[in-house]
């Protein structure tokens, strides 16, 4: 087994380890495990990920990012998702669980979920909501990022560079709706408004137990304190 191998597969085993934290430790969290989401083709080649009306679905994205998306959430990720692009795009609400980036390694340019390894294994082992944690967190370039229709989040450091810590956070993003708000419980999370701004540009960077909350109808974004009943709430709504 290569050093890249044997990193990659310790990165994928501290990721998973610490969703199960998140879903099975923090009281008053449900630890029922949630489905997989619709998975279909969009434009330009990018995969759309599909809750549905009365379900919550969960997947694993190529750098080992773990989702759980809410009833009636969108997700899109470009169908060049790799280690120096890792912006995804959100219709809804979702839990995103993001390990500490990793160094060194080589060839994590990364590729859609449900698609990696298709060339070698087959089409056969790919499709709708397949996880490949061989695409894993080490060598990654840029940080990984949410895009709402109001806001733009950031896993960085202090320099804009990939955390080299992990951060688990909840968007509720939905694009009927002006108001928006993202809760950080572990990590560090820099949020700004995804549009341009007459009044404020300027970012909230946010640490654990603190939110943002933007409304765009008045084009105002505060930041104000937050607790883990949210996530215990929001996770025991099985």
């Amino acid at each position: 087994m290569t050093k890249f191998h044997s990193m990659t597969k310790f990165q994928g085993m501290t990721k998973y380890c610490l969703f199960l934290f998140v879903w099975t430790t923090l009281p008053g969290i449900g630890c029922k495990e949630p489905g997989r989401p619709e998975e279909t083709i969009g434009k330009e080649g990018e995969r759309v990920y599909r809750s549905g009306t009365a379900k919550r679905t969960r997947l694993q994205l190529p750098d080992g990012t773990e989702v759980v998306m809410n009833a009636g959430s969108t997700l899109h990720v470009p169908s060049r998702f790799n280690r120096t692009n890792r912006e995804v795009a959100l219709d809804g609400e979702a839990l995103f669980t993001v390990a500490a980036a990793g160094k060194g390694g080589s060839g994590t340019d990364g590729v859609a979920p449900g698609n990696s390894g298709a060339s070698r294994r087959g089409q056969g082992e790919s499709g709708p909501g397949v996880s490949h944690p061989e695409n894993g967190a080490a060598g990654i370039d840029s940080p990984f990022v949410v895009r709402t229709k109001a806001l733009l989040l950031a896993v960085t450091d202090s320099m804009g560079n990939p955390a080299a810590v992990a951060s688990v956070f909840k968007v509720d993003g939905y694009a009927n709706s002006p108001g928006e708000e993202a809760d950080l419980f572990i990590g560090r999370l820099v949020a700004r408004k995804s549009y341009h701004s007459t009044s404020d540009n300027d970012p909230e960077v946010l640490g654990p137990g603190e939110m943002v909350m933007i409304n765009t109808d008045i084009d105002l974004m505060e930041k104000e304190k937050s607790d883990t009943t949210v996530l215990r709430a929001w996770m025991s709504e099985q």
